[in-house]
C-alpha cells in the first residue's frame, strides 16, 4: 500500500497519464479495502460475536483476502455455531425436565446428544425421562385396574370382584373406588349366602 501511494505521488508529479494514475488509485483502493477486510476478519475471528464474524467473512471473501485467513474464520464460525446449538439444546432439555413431559424429554435428549451437551445434563434428562415413563406406566396401570374394578362392581360376580380388588390395591387405585368394590363384594357374598340358604331350605 505504501509503495502504491509513493508511486502514485511520483506519477502525479511526473505528469503521467490520468489513465495510469486512475489505475494506480483503483489498485490502492482495492489493496486498502483488502487490508481492512483482513484486519476486521482477524478481529472477528478472535471474538464471540457470530453476526460480526459472518459479516467479516463475507467482506473478506468479496475482497479476496488470503484463503488461510478465511479458513481460520470459517473454522471459528463453525465452533461458535456448535456452542450456540449446545446452549439452545441445554435450554430445551432444561425446559423438558421442568415440564416432566415424555415427548418433550425424548425430543430434547435427541437434540442435546446431537449438540454434544455435557454428560451431567444428559444424565439428568435421561433420569427424568425414566421417572416420567415409570409414572405414566403406574398411572396407566391404576386407570386400567380402576376400570376393571368398576366393571366387576357392575357385574357383581364374586370371583371377578376379588380379582379386581386385588389388582386395584396393587395399582394403588383410590381408597374410595376400592371401598366401593369391597362393598359390592360384601353385597354379592351376602346375596350368594342367602341364595344358598334358600336353596337348601327348599
Amino acid at each position: 500500500i505504501s509503495g502504491l501511494e509513493t508511486a502514485i505521488a511520483k506519477a502525479e508529479a511526473a505528469k503521467v497519464s490520468q489513465e495510469a494514475i486512475a489505475k494506480g488509485k483503483t489498485a490502492l483502493a482495492e489493496a486498502t479495502a483488502k487490508k481492512e477486510a483482513t484486519e476486521n476478519l482477524a478481529k472477528a475471528t478472535e471474538g464471540k460475536d457470530m453476526d460480526e464474524l459472518v459479516a467479516a467473512l463475507e467482506a473478506a471473501k468479496e475482497k479476496g483476502v488470503d484463503t488461510k485467513v478465511v479458513e481460520k474464520g470459517d473454522t471459528r464460525l463453525a465452533i461458535l455455531k456448535e456452542e450456540a446449538a449446545r446452549k439452545v439444546a441445554e435450554a430445551e432439555l432444561q425446559k423438558a425436565i421442568e415440564a416432566q413431559d415424555i415427548a418433550m424429554l425424548e425430543s430434547a435428549l435427541t437434540q442435546a446428544e446431537a449438540a454434544k451437551v455435557e454428560k451431567k445434563a444428559l444424565d439428568k434428562g435421561r433420569k427424568c425421562l425414566a421417572e416420567a415413563k415409570d409414572r405414566k406406566a403406574a398411572a396407566d396401570a391404576r386407570l386400567g385396574a380402576e376400570e376393571a374394578l368398576l366393571k366387576a362392581i357392575d357385574a357383581a360376580a364374586i370371583s371377578g370382584l376379588e380379582t379386581a380388588i386385588a389388582r386395584a390395591e396393587a395399582a394403588k387405585v383410590s381408597d374410595e373406588v376400592i371401598g366401593k368394590g369391597r362393598a359390592a363384594l360384601a353385597e354379592a357374598m351376602a346375596k350368594k349366602e342367602a341364595t344358598d340358604i334358600l336353596a337348601k331350605a327348599t
